[in-house]
């Protein structure tokens, strides 16, 4: 859990950064795994943010940049119509950041209450294909990402390395997958092209850090795409069942016993297919509207801006 001071010192971040672009903070959250209630002592602080942007923004012919990222992605703040817009996809990273709790809510604006109250407005039964869809794929990078495939790309860095080849932008998605013979056989020419063709997967090299390794060399798949890919599914059936958006999980024991290697890729494959029978067998009756109502979004989109920055 997060002191106070940790958080009273991420959302001075985030102050001073809008204050410098002459932005105004409309509503900070943390996410990640403390929001989840799956933090450990090594998890770190994430946060984004949602603001709206000078008149500029709106009604001149400047540049409209519609992000703002803080110390690389740790902290990263949305324009609030390119928030929204996501939103009304049903894009599952940004949709629990308006469904934050209290406790890890650091600010929220009086009139971005206007999105809050009333942000049952995003569920729909569109949400199923991007939450299913992302479960899936972190079950097929908990497959792609094992304690072979860790091994096999040292060995690979430590020949780029050993020639002189700078490591930090590649992008090894499947990982060598496609690779069949050693480094040793190929040239170091060889082995650059067919790292750079491995960037249509969308596996970065950031996602190897030093404790992915470690865990993957202890556990031997990587269990922490396992347990998100539960709790994407399980946060799925929420909405269906309980018209309602989650972030913090009741089942913090079970989810991180999938983070600690207690079940297999095999195991969470199985339960993901029982999920996606649930929702079936309920979707008729469920409630939710088909889509997100875009058009009730975009009237309390419009009603923040005129309140914030044309009053």
């Amino acid at each position: 859990m997060l002191t106070q001071e940790q958080k009273n010192e991420t959302l001075a971040k985030i102050v001073e950064k809008c204050k410098e672009n002459n932005y105004t903070l409309l509503y900070a959250v943390i996410v990640g795994s403390h929001s989840y209630g799956l933090d450990t002592p090594e998890s770190d602080v994430d946060a984004r943010f949602i603001y709206a942007a000078n008149t500029e923004h709106y009604i001149g012919f400047g540049n409209k940049n519609d992000s703002l990222p803080i110390d690389g992605n740790d902290f990263f703040g949305y324009e609030l119509i390119k928030y929204t817009k996501l939103v009304c996809e049903s894009n599952p990273t940004v949709m629990e950041i308006l469904f934050m709790d209290e406790e890890n809510t650091l600010y929220e604006h009086s009139q971005f209450k206007w999105l809050t109250a009333n942000r049952k407005h995003f569920l729909s039964k569109q949400c199923y294909n991007p939450y299913i869809k992302y479960a899936e794929g972190q079950v097929y990078k908990a497959q792609s990402l094992t304690r072979e495939t860790v091994l096999k790309l040292e060995e690979y860095e430590n020949e780029l390395l050993a020639n002189g080849v700078d490591l930090k932008n590649l992008a090894l998605p499947q990982l060598f997958r496609n690779m069949k013979s050693a480094v040793s056989n190929k040239s170091i020419g060889e082995v650059v092209d067919a790292l750079v063709k491995l960037k249509k997967d969308k596996i970065p090299y950031s996602d190897l850090g030093e404790k992915r390794r470690k865990l993957l060399k202890e556990i031997g798949w990587d269990s922490k795409n396992l347990m998100h890919a539960i709790r994407l599914a399980r946060t799925c059936r929420d909405i269906y069942a309980n018209k309602e958006l989650k972030v913090k999980r009741s089942d913090r024991d079970y989810l991180l016993a999938i983070r600690n290697g207690k079940y297999s890729p095999q195991d969470v494959e199985q339960e993901l297919a029982l999920i996606k029978r649930e929702i079936s067998e309920i979707e008729a009756n469920c409630g939710l509207p088909d889509k997100v109502d875009r058009g009730a979004v975009e009237n309390l989109c419009v009603h923040i801006l005129k309140e914030v920055l044309f009053k």
